[in-house]
């Protein structure tokens, strides 16, 4: 069987593989020698088909790859686009700017991004690394090594292999079977095989190997009424709880309208708010800090400002604890008399990636306690 060689200098290139014998394309030229087909393009767009199993090696400096029906081996590069692959036997892909998603890669999964996200829907072994995105492993069955500098790592193993992951700012989860033995890159190793049905691999709130820990994800919101000392000392300790009792009002009113969400605790002048999605969050956050402004309009005395954050909390009885939890009450701290601000994992979360014109960037900040800055948007 002949291999194929696709460039494209600036365009898109799509590659089906289909039940035939002969390679055809659409949008360039060929050429053919020693059992290598060769295929030039300078169009917008190129179309080549191939016998289902051909080898394909396919490059663009800027345009989306996409790779239709099952091939051999296959490599892919793109200085900036996005890079979508069906089914090949072993994939090599490569993208500087733009998301890599692997739907089956039957034997090996070799994938690296600079700037964009890696999603791999089944594989055999898995060898995966992104400077700034995240990484999603949904069925592995094979030995696997996941890298992110500045993101999350998700994997979820299908039978007991080697996993080895780290980043240095984000979070690691590992869904394994009995017997997985688990590398975690933090300064803490876990080589010993998880017991049935147990989660490891939490960072930063990193469960011992004997131990099964409940993880949620979600969004933590934090309130806080800006002036409340003084305006207690100023009005008594009666129109003060009124106050408090009004803020309480106004969002439980809010998480009635999610099935997801409540509030977990009160905190002084404050309220702790949890969403079970992304969209939950941003919803209910940017729906309370309209109505306290509303409210502030309409004579009530003091401005509420909020932060909101997206990640894994471990349950504790009715409250939250971790990491997530940490930062966005930090976050919450850095907002300004009736701001909201949301952290981009937030929608980081949501793949977002419309342009949010309601959400106006802040830049990276940093905050006590948490090493890596946090990149921070505004409610406008």
């Amino acid at each position: 069987m002949t291999a194929v060689r696709i460039s494209n200098g600036n365009g898109r290139i799509r590659v089906i593989a289909e039940d035939r014998d002969d390679v055809a394309v659409d949008g360039g030229t060929t050429d053919e020698a020693d059992g290598l087909t060769t295929v030039t393009s300078h169009s917008d767009r190129v179309v080549v088909r191939v016998p289902i199993g051909t080898d394909v090696v396919v490059g663009t400096s800027s345009g989306r790859i996409t790779v239709d029906g099952s091939v051999g081996a296959l490599a892919a590069t793109t200085e900036s686009g996005r890079i979508e692959i069906e089914s090949a036997r072993t994939v090599d892909a490569r993208a500087e700017t733009g998301a890599i998603t692997v739907e089956h890669a039957v034997e090996m999964c070799r994938a690296r991004a600079n700037t964009g996200r890696i999603e791999v829907g089944r594989s055999g072994a898995a060898d995966v690394s992104t400077t700034t995105g995240r990484i999603e492993l949904k069925q592995v069955d094979g030995p696997v090594h996941a890298h992110c500098v500045s993101g999350r790592i998700r994997i979820e193993m299908l039978a007991p292999h080697d996993v080895d992951a780290d980043t240095v700012s984000g979070s690691v989860r590992v869904s394994m079977p009995s017997g997985t033995r688990v590398h975690l890159l933090d300064g803490k190793d876990d080589d010993t095989p998880a017991p049935p049905g147990h989660r490891s691999g939490e960072r930063p709130v990193t469960p011992p190997p004997d131990t099964t820990v409940a993880i949620t994800v979600g969004c933590v919101l934090f309130t806080d009424l800006v002036g409340f000392t003084e305006f207690n000392d100023t009005v008594g300790d009666r129109a003060a709880l009124e106050v408090l009792d009004r803020q309480t009002a106004l969002a439980q009113a809010v998480v009635g309208d999610h099935l997801d969400a409540r509030i977990v605790k009160e905190l002084g002048d404050g309220l702790m708010l949890w969403f079970g999605s992304a969209a939950a969050g941003l919803h209910g956050a940017a729906t309370l800090s309209r109505r306290a402004v509303s409210a502030r309009r309409d004579g009530f005395p003091l401005a509420v400002r909020m932060g909101l954050h997206h990640g894994e909390c471990i349950p504790r009885g009715d409250d939250l604890i971790g990491q997530t939890v940490n930062i966005a009450a930090r976050i919450s701290d850095l907002a300004g008399p009736g701001e909201l601000l949301v952290s981009e994992a937030v929608l980081d979360a949501l793949d977002c990636t419309e342009p949010r014109p309601d959400l106006a960037p802040v830049g990276p900040v940093t905050v006590k306690g948490v090493s890596a800055p946090i990149w921070l948007r505004r409610l406008t």
